[in-house]
């Protein structure tokens, strides 16, 4: 009641302002109300149910009458059904309302949601989300106690705080977010983001049910342990949504809260029922009439198999040469597994593939695959085809095909997009030889991408060879190789051809046009018969190729679209590995040896560094640490125990008297070799440290930033975000902007988002003023999108995930491009 007492004086002094709704004329049977109740009584609600505590300012229905719609009057409940014989009569717009100073016309005012000035001990109202027309105060003021609206600096200060045991005060208080005591059950509660000056619990204190901050031992025992069903145990993270059920057909398309609560959850193994029991997955109804197979839980002994007889499983002779699980028909969502050398059902393997390189990168990787355990009749053999699905990575399904059909497996048909390379490993199989399931895998952050970022050693040049690829811009392959060696086009000899190449007697060479996917395509060098009847020799690659004095030709098999691959062959100079002189000149830094066979790309590093694992063989002469050491970010060799730790973004690992500061940028800075240099990782010139990061100069508090002024809705960042959320649901990012670079700049406030103009609006009211693209429309519930996806799957929207935005409109989806089209188009 006192809440309803506080409320009301607020709205009387607004409404001493609001002239124009205050003076406005009632009808027959209205009387106007200022703190009148939000529920009026109508013709088709006489007496409502539940109803929020809220004023509501206006003309309502006296006492005994209910308002009628279809007029808007108040008549008596014996009249509701009587025709109206006049129109609704329109409001008054709002452009002609007079307003007080610092007051603008609004069509959708609220007077409970107005922003005004902090109050002590301010009560906690839940407002209807309602419109009507009257005067609400300009961006930038809020309404006082009087009902003027002034400045946020012009309200009254709130005076001291006095906060009882265990508080202290809090300018930012929420009753509703602050921890209290545990009670049984908990209750789900939704609070409100807002903030309200108060006293909260200081830290390590919880609230009681009597208002009072105690420490957490002094807080009332919630009852007994919890008592679980047979079969369950207790779980501090149940998901009652999330657990595993008894399968149903058709299965519904479920979407899950990722919320936990302490409840009872199935003991591992075990599924819970439609009876709320928890059972074992054969113990669940059958969902059809393939679903159970009495084989599926026989076990035959050798040289026999199950079939199915008058309606009974039934061991017959069978052969005894077939793999066993062959002799073994498992129901569905089951597959036959070798276990101590006998066929058992076991469940579906997973989807997810287990890496193909384990940490060790020694032992090859066994996992079993769809068509490892996929029985093919004669003259069709299992080919394994990506599933679709609606969220990558989608996994393999085996499909039985003819033989001529099936393509060379492993990467030969292996489509990788750019900055993935396809690797192969060996799966489990029944009986030798075991096919081999290849994966894309991408690539190490240190791979070359250009030669503007390599530096190659002494007496080598980098080189840039363009490969062929599937998706667009096609990666080049980068390599040092000696100054001297000549690199020749994959399959091909060099430009000139049949020019650097050697038949023998009665041949002649041959060029042929490779079907390549990029333009222009290699020549492929071939030595052919002159005289057709005559047996070729057949000779290509480095048989035919002359490369000059101290010259190796090499070869090596490149990826293509169609197998057999063909080679790429190069001439590379002879390396003496053997040699202990050095170039004239070179010398080498500490814990470093000249070595004639350096390659930077596989030699060890220190820990932290990740390996290349796309190195070429090629090697040069240079500087390489000396047995023991390892290579370090800085260039340096060091022993594996003073290995340099691994420095964060924007930062090196130098001397510490190197550090920048906002008062002294660039300090005297002592060389490496100075005695009294102390080594660590400091931020890199440029930059300064600031809240634990290195941010550019531009962060300094000494740097100018009164020409930054931020608007009522916005408020001050020393590091702007890359990206800003955008009232339509989508996020606006900068392009081109360094992540670790601080900028200082406005961004919009909490529970404000940036609307069609560039405006920071509320939530609230991004609806007005944001303009939604092409074949879009506004949504309450941005979950109800449409995506291509999923275009056939009727989805529920969950209200507890709701936000307002723009989605698709009736007959488009979105598309992975974020853009709407046409179903059919998906």
């Amino acid at each position: 009641m006192q809440y309803i007492v506080l409320l009301s004086v607020l709205l009387i002094g607004a409404n001493a302002q609001l002239s124009a709704t205050r003076d406005q004329e009632c009808k027959e049977n209205e009387s106007f109300q200022t703190c009148g109740t939000a529920c009026e009584p109508t013709c088709g609600l006489p007496t409502p149910t539940f109803c929020t505590l809220q004023c509501v300012m206006g003309c309502q229905c006296n006492s005994g009458f209910f308002r009628r719609t279809s007029d808007n009057r108040c008549v008596e409940q014996k009249d509701c059904n009587v025709a109206a014989n006049e129109t609704i009569p329109i409001p008054p717009p709002a452009t002609n309302l007079t307003c007080p100073v610092n007051e603008v016309s609004n069509e959708c005012h609220n007077p409970c949601t107005e922003k005004k000035c902090p109050q002590k001990n301010a009560p906690q109202v839940n407002c209807l989300m309602a419109c009507q027309v009257g005067c609400s105060c300009m961006d930038g003021f809020v309404r006082n106690n009087q009902g003027v609206c002034v400045k946020e600096a012009e309200c009254p200060a709130i005076g001291s705080q006095t906060c009882g045991t265990n508080e202290e005060p809090n300018q930012c208080h929420n009753a509703c977010f602050e921890k209290k005591c545990p009670v049984k059950p908990q209750p789900l509660v939704n609070c409100m983001e807002k903030c309200d000056i108060g006293c909260s619990c200081k830290k390590g204190f919880l609230r009681n049910r009597q208002g009072q901050c105690v420490n957490p031992t002094e807080c009332p025992a919630t009852g007994s342990t919890l008592t679980c069903s047979k079969n369950e145990e207790p779980n501090d993270c149940h998901n009652s949504c999330s657990e595993a059920k008894c399968p149903v057909n058709p299965q519904p398309f479920v979407r899950c809260m990722m919320r936990c609560e302490k409840a009872c959850s199935c003991k591992k193994g075990l599924v819970r029922n439609r009876q709320g029991q928890c059972v074992k997955l054969a113990e669940c109804p059958p969902t059809g009439k393939t679903d159970t197979n009495p084989c599926a839980l026989v076990l035959c002994k050798p040289g026999h198999r199950c079939t199915m007889s008058t309606g009974q499983a039934t061991c017959v002779p069978g052969s005894t040469d077939e793999n066993p699980c062959n002799l073994v028909d498992c129901r569905t969502g089951h597959q036959c597994s070798m276990s101590t050398g006998k066929p058992t059902c076991v469940p579906d393997y997973s989807d997810t593939p287990s890496p193909l390189f384990p940490g060790n990168g020694s032992d090859i990787n066994i996992q079993i695959t769809p068509c490892s355990t996929m029985k093919c009749s004669a003259g069709t053999e299992c080919m394994e085809v990506q599933k679709n699905c609606t969220e990558p990575p989608c996994g393999f399904q085996g499909v039985c095909v003819n033989t001529t059909e099936v393509p060379v497996g492993g990467c030969a048909t292996m489509r990788c997009s750019a900055g993935t390379t396809c690797q192969e490993a060996l799966v489990k199989c029944a009986k030798a030889p075991c096919p081999s399931h290849a994966a894309c895998i991408p690539n190490s952050n240190e791979t070359l991408s250009s030669c503007a970022a390599v530096t190659c050693p002494v007496g080598e040049i980098c080189t840039e060879t363009l490969v062929q690829c599937f998706v667009e811009p096609c990666p080049p392959l980068v390599s040092c190789t000696p100054i001297n060696s000549t690199v020749i086009n994959s399959t091909t000899t060099s430009d000139s051809g049949c020019a650097s190449v050697s038949c023998p007697v009665g041949e002649r060479c041959e060029e042929t046009t490779m079907a390549c996917l990029m333009a222009p395509c290699p020549k492929a060098v071939s030595c052919v018969p002159m005289n057709g009847n005559q047996n070729s020799t057949a000779r290509q690659g480095c048989d035919v190729v002359r490369c000059r004095a101290n010259e190796v030709c090499e070869e090596q098999k490149v990826d293509c679209v169609k197998a057999p691959c063909p080679m790429q062959v190069a001439c590379v100079s002879i390396v003496h590995l053997n040699s202990t002189t050095p170039a004239p000149g070179s010398t080498c830094a500490k814990n470093q040896t000249m070595s004639d066979c350096l390659n930077t790309c596989s030699e060890d590093k220190c820990p932290g560094m990740s390996k290349s694992m796309m190195c070429t063989k090629h090697c040069g002469q240079g500087c390489a640490c000396a047995s023991g050491y390892l290579r370090s970010s800085d260039g340096e060799c060091y022993k594996p125990k003073d290995c340099p730790p691994e420095c964060g973004q924007n930062e090196e690992y130098r001397c510490e008297k190197c550090a920048g500061t906002c008062k002294n940028p660039e300090p005297n800075c002592p060389g490496p070799k100075n005695k009294s240099c102390k080594r660590a990782c400091i931020c890199a010139p440029g930059f300064v440290k600031k809240n634990g990061k290195c941010v550019t100069l531009a962060s300094c508090p000494d740097h100018d930033h009164t020409n930054i002024t931020c608007l009522g809705t916005q408020e001050y960042t020393d590091c702007m975000p890359k990206c800003q959320q955008l009232c339509s649901g989508a996020q606006q990012c900068e392009t081109g902007m360094e992540i670790a670079m601080c900028t200082p700049g406005c961004v919009c406030r909490p529970n404000y988002k940036l609307d069609s103009n560039g405006d920071c609006v509320h939530n609230r009211h991004c609806f007005k003023t944001t303009e939604c693209p092409d074949n879009e429309e506004w949504s309450k519930c941005l979950s109800n999108d449409n995506q291509c996806d999923l275009a056939s799957i009727s989805m529920i929207a969950n209200k507890d995930q709701c936000f307002s935005g723009c989605v698709c409109a009736d007959g488009f989806a979105r598309n992975n491009n974020g853009t709407c089209v046409a179903s059919d188009k998906c």
